[in-house]
């Protein structure tokens, strides 16, 4: 079961190049996963919308785990993630200047 659930985030169809496509999700999760953490703690979006993107996000996984665990079934989940990517790169004096 647990390698189901962690080839739902990588895996394809034919397990050919699913190295690369590894290594390129390590990479996205991980600027992910920090801008999760950043936007949380300095609130540059609204709560719900992260609540929004979570249950979302667990939404499709759990679909892709539950019946073929393929990386093409995250895709939508993915992209909702890049939406809290900027938080890394705005400033505290931003926020505070918009606020």
């Amino acid at each position: 079961m647990g390698t189901k659930v962690v080839r739902s985030w990588y895996g394809t169809d034919s397990h050919e190049l699913e190295d690369y496509v590894l290594g390129i999700q390590i990479g996205y999760m991980s600027l992910i996963l920090v801008s999760i953490f950043v936007t949380a703690r300095k609130l540059f979006v609204h709560k719900e919308v992260l609540v929004i993107v979570v249950s979302l996000s667990l939404y499709y996984w759990s679909i892709s785990v539950l019946f073929e665990p393929l990386v093409r079934y995250l895709v939508p989940a993915l992209g909702l993630w890049l939406i809290v990517l900027p938080g890394l790169w705005v400033s505290n004096s931003r926020k505070s200047a918009t606020a």
